[in-house]
């Protein structure tokens, strides 16, 4: 695990945005770490808004039966009504954990909040918890700095993998348990955001189908990915659903990069239907490797991209994108 500071007694609330990290063991410990957490922000008459698996849920919801308890959607950000606490599943998908936390900052009511999630659950799927490395490094920035959000990541120490914990301290400035607040020695910030971004995927498992997509064959490419899904087992409505994603995602990539083609790469993975869009030539005019993107820049909701990501995340599994020196890269997948 990666070294770290100590400072004396808990953390207390700054009045503006703060991100940490969370550490417990097991079910007994994630009581002890994240009851009192919570239990100040109701004494205080603060929002509290839970991003949690559901069994997590139901050991607070056994905890506090005496709290109004407002339920929502899963992967749905949530405001309070007029309650303390609110319990919710919100962004639960990997894909999904930043653009609900800024969907929250957006419609934020003015009221101090205190969020808990735990993003690294055990049964996470791999390509999951490579998604949820990204957005806990993004989560640092992807909520204005004035917004009072005290937001708490739980990792169950007994649970996560050690190479998670030490990516944990490279993306929170500060580590509670149960008693101390500590500084990290190993938190990189922006620069950790942007070397996450920059890695590559895990490659495609053969056999792998290759379409190339333009400007005109949206449609005819979107039919095929539907009956290669349904093929595979998937139901119907998914597999257009899978079309539909990729079909947009291929042409907001033709006009993000300026091309006239991207290749579509498609495989079955496990349990998953996966599908891959990149250019077709990621080579710059004079032949040199392409500057990578920013994740800010390639994801923002008005860049054709960002709109297409965006729209995927509401009707696939999980969507990762990401942007090197070889190119940018857009996957999708979706659980058989």
């Amino acid at each position: 695990m990666a070294s770290a500071t100590t400072a004396s007694g808990p953390s207390e609330p700054s009045g503006g945005y703060r991100h940490e990290a969370l550490l417990f063991r097991g079910s007994d410990g994630f009581l002890t770490a994240v009851g009192p957490f919570l239990q100040e922000g109701i004494d205080n008459g603060e929002t509290v808004i839970l991003a949690l698996p559901p069994e997590r849920l139901a050991l607070l919801r056994e905890a506090f039966p005496e709290v109004q308890q407002v339920p929502s959607g899963p992967d749905r950000s949530v405001t309070a009504d007029g309650s303390a606490l609110t319990w919710a599943l919100t962004g639960a998908a990997a894909g999904r954990l930043v653009p609900s936390w800024q969907r929250f900052a957006q419609h934020w009511d003015g009221r101090p909040v205190r969020g808990v999630t735990e993003p690294m659950w055990c049964t996470r799927r791999q390509a999951e918890r490579e998604e949820c490395l990204l957005a806990e490094a993004m989560l640092n920035l992807a909520v204005p700095a004035t917004v009072p959000l005290w937001l708490a990541c739980g990792y169950d120490v007994d649970a996560v993998p050690g190479d998670v914990l030490d990516e944990t301290f490279r993306s929170h400035s500060l580590v509670l348990d149960t008693s101390t607040s500590t500084g990290t020695t190993t938190y990189t910030g922006a620069h950790h955001v942007a070397a996450v971004f920059e890695r590559a995927l895990s490659t495609p498992v053969e056999p792998v189908r290759r379409l190339v997509v333009r400007p005109g064959n949206g449609a005819e490419v979107g039919d095929w990915v539907r009956r290669w899904a349904t093929g595979w087992g998937l139901g119907h409505v998914r597999a257009g659903r899978l079309a539909g994603a990729l079909r947009q995602l291929g042409q907001a990539c033709l006009a993000e990069g300026g091309v006239d083609a991207a290749v579509l790469l498609l495989w079955q993975d496990g349990h998953a239907l996966v599908g891959q869009l990149t250019a077709a030539d990621p080579r710059d005019a004079d032949g040199g490797r392409t500057t990578p993107l920013a994740p800010h820049e390639l994801l923002a909701p008005d860049s054709p991209l960002g709109s297409a990501v965006a729209r995927a995340d509401d009707c696939c599994d999980l969507v990762q994108v990401r942007s090197n020196p070889d190119g940018t890269v857009v996957r999708v997948s979706s659980w058989l």
